[in-house]
């Protein structure tokens, strides 16, 4: 994330302290194999309000194509949409704000 949020920059600092070493947060994830392929970060996490058919393939295709953990956070959820997020390869997919404290257990989980 070039201009991480407040709360972005909160989780990357806490994470970073429970030692994952490189660590990226994206609000979208229009590119997200090239921008992987190029920052090769140790955990993705991706913060999105609501997840669109187009979000989970992009997230699919960057799945596949890497082997780390990628969390996404969404405000909002249906079964269709969680379903697709795991057939996409998601490695937690939470429904919530992306907040500090939420982080490091589904991190952990996702590994």
């Amino acid at each position: 994330m070039s201009n991480p949020t407040r709360s972005a920059r909160e989780i990357i600092d806490a994470l970073t302290e429970d030692g994952w070493e490189d660590v990226v947060v994206f609000g979208d994830v229009i590119g997200l194999a090239r921008k992987l392929s190029a920052l090769n970060p140790d955990l993705v996490l991706i913060d999105l309000a609501n997840p669109s058919r187009d979000a989970l393939e992009q997230i699919s295709v960057a799945s596949d194509a890497q082997s780390r953990p990628v969390a996404m956070f969404v405000d909002h959820s249906d079964d269709e949409m969680t379903q697709a997020a795991v057939a996409a390869g998601l490695s937690a997919y939470v429904v919530g704000a992306l907040q500090p404290e939420r982080i490091a257990p589904v991190a952990l989980r996702a590994v």
